[in-house]
């Protein structure tokens, strides 16, 4: 595959597809860095970015910027893209990949900031479990069939980002991704998705063995995000409290011990989690808001991946459980007066 053109020299043409806090975040960062930034998004959060922008408080202050933002990539306006950014909710990726299926041209690179296991865990991991299907995150394998493995960029996203309105976003975390090679054919796309991402303001690393990097940003998911809806703790109490930590960390070394089944070695650094402060969890986030929980990508797709290895994750079952139940329990639970 080539690299395009556009990506040796700003501005890209990129679409986010997907305008939750994350894809706020990496819109706006990249727009001020001048790229030609297209944000898909629907409802009162398309007409808020039309009418105000993209408003963005990070370390730097704070961004106001202006994109061009759609519900629906044809006409000339749009078309295919340089890159296209998905960062939507894992549950909520299979729609989204058709409707950005216009801008996905022979040579455009596709960049998922999704959190989890991903649906391309296997996509040119080499051996037996070569092209398996995650089934907890890729029923009946859609995206394998309309996101082209050969154009993927593995993203890994560490930015802790709040939607404070539809259009607008605060984080007080550095901006940190690591990107790799998910098949060798995108690998010089890596390297311009690195260039590109840095140059915006985001510290990029690249590595030679992205699902390693996968698996340590999955585990603190794993550890943190179904826990802090059980309790509704941040990740500083979670770490701070006795109780908490243990279960954190017994859920931690569960998912260590799949992580090392298919050859990644990982650590847990409480320390650094703590350094993050006060922070509500997306997943906190989204059950306060009634929004569905991304349990499948952070939690399911781990148990998938433990079964196929004959392993059992007992402590993170009873957790994913009671996340869901309390879930459902605030669902059927009558509108306040």
């Amino acid at each position: 595959m080539s690299t395009p053109a556009a990506l040796q020299a700003a501005p890209a043409r990129i679409c986010v597809a997907g305008a939750g806090a994350i894809g706020i975040v990496i819109a706006a960062r990249l727009a001020l860095a001048g790229h030609d930034v297209t944000v898909l998004a629907r409802g009162g959060t398309l007409a808020a970015i039309r009418a105000h922008g993209l408003e963005l408080t990070d370390r730097t202050g704070v961004h106001r910027v202006a994109v061009r933002a759609v519900d629906h990539l044809t006409g000339p306006q749009v078309g295919p893209q340089d890159v296209v950014f998905l960062s939507s909710k894992a549950q909520d990726l299979a729609p989204l990949a058709t409707l950005v299926q216009p801008a996905i041209g022979r040579d455009t690179l596709i960049v998922p900031t999704v959190n989890g296991i991903p649906w391309w865990y296997f996509e040119g991991h080499g051996g037996p479990d070569d092209g398996r299907a995650v089934e907890a995150v890729d029923p009946g394998g859609a995206l394998k069939r309309l996101l082209p493995a050969a154009q993927l960029v593995g993203a890994v996203t560490y930015i802790t980002s709040e939607r404070t309105a539809p259009h607008a976003a605060r984080t007080h975390n550095p901006l940190r991704m690591v990107v790799g090679t998910v098949t060798p054919a995108a690998h010089t796309g890596t390297a311009r998705i690195a260039a590109v991402l840095e140059a915006a303001g985001i510290t990029t690393e690249r590595t030679d063995d992205i699902r390693a990097a996968v698996w340590a940003k999955a585990i603190n998911n794993l550890c943190t995000n179904p826990l802090s809806v059980v309790t509704g703790a941040t990740l500083r109490e979670i770490f701070g409290d006795p109780t908490l930590a243990g279960v954190a960390q017994a859920t931690a070394d569960e998912a260590r011990a799949v992580a090392a089944a298919y050859g990644a070695t990982v650590t847990l650094d409480p320390g650094e989690i703590v350094k993050l402060g006060d922070v509500r969890t997306s997943m906190l986030q989204d059950y306060e808001s009634g929004r569905p929980l991304e349990l499948a990508a952070i939690g399911d797709a781990v148990l998938e991946l433990a079964r196929h290895k004959g392993l059992c994750m007992v402590r993170t079952g009873d957790i994913l459980a009671l996340a869901r139940f309390k879930m459902r329990k605030a669902r059927a639970a009558p509108p306040p007066k």
